[in-house]
């Protein structure tokens, strides 16, 4: 399905759920491919439930009870506080190399 959105060249691409049921090398092949489309000034917007990989984004909007509760750069410590109230702070921030994971406590 990425291959024929991506065949059409459309400025903006609107993605729901399009790593679910891919493996960990799948989902950073594909975070590389929208990444590169980015870069080529391609608008995309992706509703993910992969946390860590949403925090490779360069903004995120986090969605609680059916609303926004907050809108901003997915490395802000603002947008990690929003994502810990939306999961009822079942949820912590691990940082490795660089790197930013998410891991469930509790």
């Amino acid at each position: 399905l990425l291959a024929r959105a991506l065949a059409t060249q459309a400025p903006l691409l609107l993605m729901d759920e399009p790593l679910i049921h891919l493996d960990l090398p799948h989902q950073s092949d594909w975070l590389r491919i929208v990444k590169a489309e980015v870069a080529r000034g391609t608008t995309v917007v992706a509703v993910l439930h992969e946390l860590s990989l949403g925090l490779m984004a360069d903004e995120l909007v986090v969605m609680r009870e059916g609303r926004v509760a907050h809108h901003g750069a997915a490395r802000e410590s603002a947008t990690e506080e929003a994502l810990s109230q939306a999961f009822d702070r079942r949820i912590a921030f691990l940082r490795e190399g660089g790197g930013l994971a998410v891991t469930v406590v509790g």
